[in-house]
């Protein structure tokens, strides 16, 4: 409604002028928040982009899946995650005679009518024995899903940055992700990933096909995407990169 719109600018003007406007520097993990700052604050952000911790989340060798294949996406239950596109493909991949099972894990709290939604939706489609809704799980369990299951999706939309693809990618698990979502800005289509348009089941049921049609495509996306992440994302990096923009605003002042 209009007048909500009007609430939502007002404020924002307000916390423009209160707290925004008298910052030294604003630093962001993606383009796509550089750009929302940009539009909304008039102000220049600084991307500084986190990692996974890289003992942690351990690489492991791949054997391309055969026959069926095992699906995997992550994050607290709010609309623009877009399960109900992993959900989606997974139907999709049954029509084309593709066994696939999805493990989704996250908190439901987060948006209780959400994961309503999904629920109804996986029973729409009679998905109820494919789809694994597994809430939230430990450390070690999630660890463990990075190691054993096939693929992992990452079908948000307009989604900031996000650790979880780079978790995947450091164990070796190749990755779908979404171009609206802002991992995609450092992926290369085809080398260190496989991208797709946003709120497109269909896509991502093609993108997993392609991987399992290829078991070469497969291991290269494996092996070259968690060398990709080994060699350019940690915390260690991410530290670095906030001491930078330390140095530059003591530097100004």
């Amino acid at each position: 409604p209009w007048w909500k719109m009007l609430i939502y600018l007002l404020r924002d003007w307000y916390e423009n002028w209160r707290y925004i406007s008298s910052q030294d520097a604003i630093v962001v993990v993606d383009q796509l928040n550089q750009r929302a700052v940009k539009t909304y604050f008039g102000r220049e952000a600084i991307v500084v982009r986190n990692g996974p911790d890289l003992a942690h989340f351990s690489y492991r060798e791949r054997t391309p899946p055969q026959g069926s294949v095992r699906l995997l996406t992550s994050g607290i239950f709010f609309p623009h995650r877009r399960f109900e596109d992993a959900i989606g493909a997974v139907g999709e991949l049954a029509r084309l005679g593709i066994s696939a099972e999805l493990d989704i894990i996250g908190d439901p709290a987060g948006d209780p009518a959400y994961a309503q939604k999904l629920s109804n939706l996986v029973s729409e489609l009679g998905l109820g024995e494919r789809i694994h809704f597994l809430g939230r799980i430990s450390e070690g369990e999630l660890i463990n899903r990075y190691h054993t299951n096939d693929i992992f999706l990452y079908p948000h939309h307009l989604q900031s940055d996000g650790l979880a693809p780079f978790e995947a990618l450091a164990t070796g698990m190749p990755v779908i992700v979404s171009r609206s979502a802002g991992a995609h800005e450092i992926l290369t289509d085809g080398e260190t990933g496989l991208l797709i348009n946003p709120k497109d089941p269909a896509g991502v049921a093609r993108a997993v096909k392609k991987l399992l049609d290829s078991p070469a495509l497969y291991q290269k996306l494996s092996q070259k995407g968690a060398s990709f992440v080994r060699a350019n994302f940690s915390w260690q990096r991410y530290t670095d990169g906030i001491l930078k923009v330390y140095q530059r605003v003591r530097g100004r002042g």
